[in-house]
């Protein structure tokens, strides 16, 4: 019996993503279907992208259907008749890439794929609408895939299929990472990580509680009306000395990129990336340390120096600027979060920024094997943050939370070398701060045009001094 085919999808894709193996639909079926005014499945894919709307047109024998893409990555269906779409939807809207299929009288007959990724196609009965872009192909045979891949699945807010190893776990905790004062460690099956610090002072540790209860505060108390969709760990609480001899806390954890971003970030980064092969990229991501991989955004490093192979990690993998345009990823929006993050942190909870790290991470709300995971910007690393009281001379606490901003200049655009970059933090933070000071009835003892002026001329010295 002639049958209606669908086009082979690469086997890594659909295990990421959970797409069902391709199948054959009975010509006959798909006359029937047609016939009532349905539509079946066959294979175009269309990619999500975050600001962008998509749609194409398909003409089947009952009228035409309509698939768009929203700006709220929510998937609208309309016919021009009472046509349905039928078939399988694996996660529509939900996960980077969807699969449709369309069912015709004849063998596939697959036309030239349009350039834009924005023109509205069409098909007649004899035919099959095909908008596969290059991107679809074999990762690991395609140079291509991974770059254009990385630069959606890093962008914040876009929703990744994700699925747990099989295999079996042997430990109750691994080591995930290290911080300016603390090693981090993961519990398996648990969605909080310990910290414990190198050195055991009850003090300290209470300090720690303390700054990271005032920012998870500030972030939740004045986030929203800024617009801030940067993440802080939440802090549980601190393990009591009976259970823990130790100054050990607890947090939520940011969950690490998923299996299929780590791989593409190999092909990416990995030295001779043009030769790596299949067995090389499993090896690496399969290994303990890289499955902790949370990207950090540096904008103000240029250019990291290239690893090499037998160096080469995904643990607190750094994205510098040339990185992240050649990712395409949106930096003067990064830019602009991290600098209403600044703010809540600043005139939101009166804390001087010490070691604070911007990394990209994925957050969750199901627990099952097969997850959805969003991409999100989080802050981390609050060991050496310092409280600073507002009700002092402007002066002085300008000066408090610019050097700690000093600090941190790898993760901060610098105004000279990346002054586009620079001013979109900038802006943000000065837009975001003086909101807050407005609610807290204080605006009127800081200018924070003043304060971003003074941390220019601060910087220079920074500089001068490298």
């Amino acid at each position: 019996m002639p049958t209606v085919r669908r086009q082979r999808v690469s086997d890594s894709i659909n295990k990421q993503c959970g797409l069902r193996p391709p199948t054959q639909i009975p010509l006959r079926q798909a006359e029937a279907e047609k016939q009532e005014g349905n539509v079946a499945v066959l294979s175009c894919c269309l990619p999500l992208r975050s600001g962008t709307s998509h749609s194409m047109t398909i003409n089947v024998g009952c009228g035409i259907v309509r698939l768009c893409h929203a700006l709220d990555r929510r998937l609208t269906i309309s016919t021009a008749r009472h046509g349905l779409l039928n078939g399988h939807l694996h996660s529509p809207a939900l996960v980077l890439y969807m699969y449709y299929s369309v069912t015709c009288d004849n063998d596939i007959a697959s036309p030239a794929m349009a350039s834009s990724m924005n023109t509205p196609y069409s098909c007649s009965d004899s035919a099959l609408l095909e908008r596969r872009p290059k991107i679809m192909s074999d990762p690991f045979k395609d140079h291509q895939w991974p770059r254009e891949f990385l630069g959606r699945a890093l962008s914040t807010g876009t929703m990744i299929q994700a699925s747990y190893s099989s295999a079996p776990r042997l430990q109750v905790c691994r080591q995930i990472g290290s911080g300016s004062q603390r090693t981090v460690f993961e519990q398996l099956e648990e969605r909080f990580a310990l910290g414990i610090r190198r050195c055991i002072v009850e003090s300290e540790k209470e300090s720690e509680k303390e700054m990271h209860g005032l920012i998870a505060d500030a972030f939740r108390n004045y986030a929203r009306s800024v617009g801030c969709l940067v993440k802080v760990p939440d802090f549980q609480d601190c393990v009591p000395q009976c259970r823990c001899p130790s100054t050990t806390s607890q947090t939520v954890r940011a969950l690490p990129m998923p299996e299929v971003v780590r791989q593409a970030l190999v092909q990416e980064f990995y030295p001779w990336t043009w030769n790596v092969e299949s067995e090389t990229i499993d090896s690496i991501v399969s290994k303990a340390r890289n499955k902790h991989c949370l990207p950090q955004i540096c904008f103000g490093v240029e250019d990291e120096p290239e690893m090499d192979a037998d160096n080469f990690t995904l643990h607190d993998l750094p994205l510098g600027i040339r990185r992240m345009t050649l990712l395409g990823l949106d930096q003067h929006d990064l830019a602009a979060e991290l600098g209403k993050a600044y703010a809540l942190i600043h005139w939101g909870a009166g804390i001087a920024v010490g070691c604070v790290k911007p990394v990209l991470g994925t957050t969750t709300s199901t627990a099952s094997d097969n997850e959805l995971r969003t991409v999100n910007l989080f802050l981390m690393d609050f060991g050496r943050c310092r409280h600073v009281r507002l009700d002092g001379k402007a002066c002085e606490v300008f000066f408090h939370l610019q050097m700690g901003m000093g600090e941190r200049r790898r993760y901060i655009p610098h105004y000279r070398r990346s002054p586009d970059l620079f001013n979109s933090f900038a802006n943000a933070y000065i837009a975001a701060g003086e909101a807050i000071l407005t609610e807290r009835g204080i605006a009127s003892e800081f200018d924070l045009n003043e304060f971003i002026k003074s941390y220019k001329d601060i910087m220079i010295d920074f500089v001068d001094r490298q």
